[in-house]
């Protein structure tokens, strides 16, 4: 079976979800981008922060092909700070728990 991929759309987010390329999480009314398709005959769709799709994108582009290892991109940097405000609070909790 050939693969096939189709072309990205841009929808906002109704819940939460993980960008595919660097982990981290798509808000709720973020717009990301999503492209779905077949991939070595096994149905697929993958979210992605627009800032991580770029950086997906310019990384393959340099490789010749679009493959890529989930979830080890680099956070953008608003990325980077909803996760670091996450932990702070959690710890906050736990602080006060403890």
């Amino acid at each position: 079976m050939a693969d096939h991929h189709r072309t990205p759309t841009y929808p906002r987010a109704n819940k939460e979800h993980r960008c595919i390329y660097c982990g981290g999480p798509i808000l709720v009314g973020e717009q990301y981008t999503q492209q779905t398709g077949v991939y070595e005959g096994v149905l697929y769709r993958n979210r992605y922060h627009a800032e991580c799709y770029e950086a997906c994108a310019d990384e393959c582009s340099y490789y010749g092909e679009w493959e890529f290892s989930p979830y080890n991109g680099e956070y953008p940097a608003r990325v980077e700070a909803i996760l670091n405000l996450r932990r702070a609070v959690r710890l906050g909790s736990r602080q006060k728990d403890g």
